[in-house]
């Protein structure tokens, strides 16, 4: 969950024993469809390719914070595949502006789908 306060970020991470603490990262994908070099500001796993960025690199990347509730790999892997079908049905009920990029939904839901499928976040999405 994000939240943004007077141009800060604070972003929480939520527990699979449902406690709460602020993250100690925070990144956004970068917009691909804007010509960027599609680099996150922080490494995923060693990772700052978005489009190369996997879900075991995103597990290992949580295991490697050393926070109880992820030291278990197959724990965190379980935890982000519930968020990323999550960020999937929440695609189904959630409407981003007119004016914004026409193929934002088609493009998250790839991700998610690489992502949930053992690929790559952007495998199949061109940009």
């Amino acid at each position: 969950m994000s939240g943004l306060l007077n141009h800060c970020h604070i972003v929480n991470v939520h527990f699979p024993d449902d406690t709460i603490e602020l993250a100690p990262t925070y990144d956004q994908v970068p917009l691909r469809h804007q010509g960027t070099d599609g680099r996150m500001a922080l490494a995923v796993n060693g990772e700052y390719r978005h489009a190369y960025i996997s879900l075991q690199d995103i597990a290992a990347e949580l295991v490697s914070w050393r926070c109880s509730s992820f030291s278990d790999d197959v724990k965190t892997v379980a935890f982000i595949e519930k968020c990323l079908e999550t960020y999937r049905n929440s695609l189904n009920t959630t409407y981003p502006n007119e004016k914004a990029y026409p193929d934002l939904h088609a493009d998250i839901s790839s991700f998610i789908t690489n992502l949930l499928s053992g690929k790559a976040a952007g495998s199949s999405v061109k940009g």
